[in-house]
């Protein structure tokens, strides 16, 4: 299959699940957490293999690379985001010593990042330097465009 066909059938799936999130029922309840994350990393593969123009033989070299990094990405997000949870209501409290949860989600927040820099790094490995360009551009990106695209789903939603 080309390049083309490829991103063709690609954009064509994106386009439907979306068509199909976009297409729910008013009264229906918000689609699970997990569902929606699931979602959203397929919008970001789909996007990943459109913008960097990624040829048969790297689709699947850099996405085995890519999975591997962006989990842990992922898993390190979900721990700062357990230990601010924890701070915060720990920080309700005025008895609560707070310095070691504020320690703790500091190191999440440095292990996060340092997660982010070694996907970029080790994916610059698979890539040429254009496409690590436009990868460095689309991950810097991508958050406020996801933004804006669950805003206009939620205000379709009203």
């Amino acid at each position: 299959m080309t390049m083309v066909s490829k991103t063709l059938l690609a954009l064509m799936c994106l386009t439907m699940s979306w068509t199909a999130v976009a297409a729910q029922d008013d009264d229906e309840p918000p689609m699970p957490r997990e569902r929606m994350q699931q979602r959203i990393e397929d919008v970001r593969k789909m996007k990943l293999i459109d913008i960097l123009e990624l040829q048969d033989s790297q689709v699947e070299k850099f996405f085995q690379l890519y999975n591997s990094l962006h989990g842990t990405v992922l898993q390190r997000k979900r721990d700062m985001d357990e230990k601010a949870e924890t701070l915060k209501r720990m920080s309700r409290d005025a008895s609560s010593s707070l310095q070691p949860q504020i320690d703790a989600l500091q190191s999440a927040t440095h292990a996060f990042h340092q997660a982010i820099e070694q996907r970029n790094a080790k994916i610059k490995d698979v890539l040429s330097p254009q496409q690590h360009a436009k990868y460095l551009v689309f991950e810097a990106k991508f958050p406020e465009e996801l933004a804006k695209m669950l805003a206009k789903r939620a205000k379709r939603r009203e």
